[in-house]
């Protein structure tokens, strides 16, 4: 019963065969089974080729190179492999590829000021989660993570920021002056004064120049020149308050100056007689104030005239500074009555003297 049946099925394969143009031995004919790797298929790691050769028929060549049942590829390669039965075949094309993709034009961790043109060697990318093509370049300002995965599930990841705008200092100013202490920050990077290490936050104290460089992680540099000045000007041919009976020079070291509210230069001398306001500022805006007065006019006297004689008592006046008469203290508007000879010495602030005998 069961040899008719075979008949049976081998005749219906026979006519199926005729049918569709195909051998009897296609139909039932497969190829040795392969496990470990399959057709087309891309590894990032070692793999284990088996394959069932029980009967001692099965035999295989890796690369046209025979092997056994449980080889171990290891090397990156392109590979083929044929396992036959002497009856059919199993063809198997795969790759081992173990290194990650190849990036240009950045690296991992880096800062850059500039635009980047990124290439990578193969697979395909995302730049923050957006398909990215080799040779992009890339232009705007920001935090990146670049993600390249190639066939063989190889990934390469690159994160990197392009910054190019400077680091921002505050508390001083390029060029400027200044006649007070100066807290300096700066937002980004690491700074020098004056060539030794700055920390942002800290008081600069001490007078003099300086030169601030605050360099950022990607290169972009920030540098600022500035003076602490808290010395006032010096000013030289009069001092404040003073009284002067003569022309006076008037130089000072700094700065621009006005007298009396007009523009006036070191060096000029004043020769008129007044109340004077000289104001030098320098350009941290450290000021200087000399108030003097140029008085040139001895003092008035009135009740006496030098070398006269009065047979009257005298009542002698004057219209400024300080007097003695015969040595002693002498004030303005006393009555002089007893007979005698008399010198009455008369100095004003700027010591101008008056002498009258009487």
């Amino acid at each position: 019963m069961s040899k008719k049946i075979s008949r049976i099925f081998l005749v219906s394969a026979l006519i199926f065969a005729a049918l569709m143009s195909i051998s009897v031995g296609d139909i039932f004919a497969q190829g040795p089974s392969v496990t470990g790797v399959e057709d087309g298929q891309y590894y990032n790691e070692p793999v284990t080729i088996t394959f069932d050769d029980a009967g001692g028929t099965v035999t295989a060549a890796l690369n046209e190179i025979p092997i056994l049942s449980g080889h171990v590829v290891s090397e990156d390669g392109t590979y083929q492999l044929i396992v036959t039965d002497g009856i059919e075949s199993t063809i198997i094309n795969f790759w081992i590829d173990t290194l990650a993709p190849q990036v240009t034009g950045v690296t991992d961790g880096s800062y850059y000021n500039t635009d980047r043109t990124i290439t990578f060697s193969e697979g395909s990318a995302t730049l923050n989660g957006s398909p990215f093509t080799s040779g992009t370049t890339v232009t705007s300002e920001g935090s990146y993570t670049l993600i390249v995965t190639d066939l063989a599930n190889n990934v390469t990841t690159v994160a990197f920021t392009i910054d190019k705008t400077d680091p921002e200092v505050t508390g001083v100013t390029d060029g400027a002056y200044y006649n007070t202490d100066r807290t300096i920050t700066f937002n980004e990077g690491s700074a020098t004064l004056n060539g030794s290490p700055f920390t942002s936050g800290t008081t600069v104290t001490v007078e003099g120049f300086y030169t601030l460089i605050v360099t950022d992680l990607a290169n972009n540099t920030t540098t600022v020149t500035f003076t602490i000045d808290k010395t006032a000007p010096q000013v030289t041919g009069v001092t404040d308050g003073s009284y002067y009976n003569n022309n006076r020079t008037i130089t000072f070291n700094e700065g621009s100056a006005t007298l009396n509210g007009t523009p006036f230069t070191s060096g000029t001398t004043v020769t008129e007689e007044g109340s004077y306001t000289l104001i030098v500022i320098d350009l941290a805006n450290n000021v200087t104030t000399v108030a003097f007065v140029i008085d040139k006019t001895p003092p008035v006297v009135v009740g006496v005239t030098n070398n006269s004689y009065y047979n009257t008592n005298r009542t002698i006046t004057f219209n400024e500074g300080s007097a003695t008469l015969n040595g002693s203290p002498f004030t303005s508007g006393t009555t002089v009555s007893a007979e005698g000879s008399y010198t009455l010495i008369v100095t004003d602030l700027a010591n101008n003297v008056t002498t009258v005998a009487f």
